[in-house]
């Protein structure tokens, strides 16, 4: 299945965004961009995932779990940090799509939300449990592909 990652802001504190699967629409939030000097994928664990095609695996761990995982070397996204070029000075691992509602719920990762709105004043992605439910029923824990535009 094909996924469709639409940005819609970006400023220094946040992109927002639309992801489509399957004919439904989701909202997004992640890091602002922020290049890496040394080579593609962004500043680790600080700047949002670049623009192109991702392979999406499903992910489980502890402390996300029923979650997916973004992969594209040639973009610096490795799965694991593990499988990075042993010395190599730019690149990312562990970049997921899982359940946040604000920017500061992320580290380098997509949060997933229902509809974009506000906490407390706050740009934010709402009802993000339900949207991580609904897009794993749709995903069902297979590996698909992701454009972000």
């Amino acid at each position: 299945m094909n996924l469709l990652l639409t940005r819609l802001t970006g400023d220094a504190e946040r992109t927002t965004g639309n992801l489509t699967v399957n004919g439904v629409m989701f909202a997004t939030m992640e890091r602002p961009w922020l290049p890496n000097p040394e080579g593609p994928g962004g500043v680790r664990r600080q700047s949002c995932v670049p623009k192109g095609v991702y392979k999406v695996i499903a992910h489980h761990s502890q402390n996300f779990p029923l979650t997916y995982a973004l992969i594209n070397h040639d973009l610096g996204v490795w799965y694991q940090p593990y499988e990075m070029p042993v010395g190599q000075k730019w690149g990312r691992s562990a970049i997921l799509m899982h359940v946040a509602n604000r920017v500061r719920d992320v580290i380098g990762c997509i949060g997933i939300g229902k509809e974009h709105g506000e906490i407390a004043g706050e740009p934010a992605v709402l009802r993000s449990t339900l949207a991580m439910r609904e897009l794993d029923k749709i995903l069902n824990r297979g590996m698909h592909t992701l454009e972000i535009v």
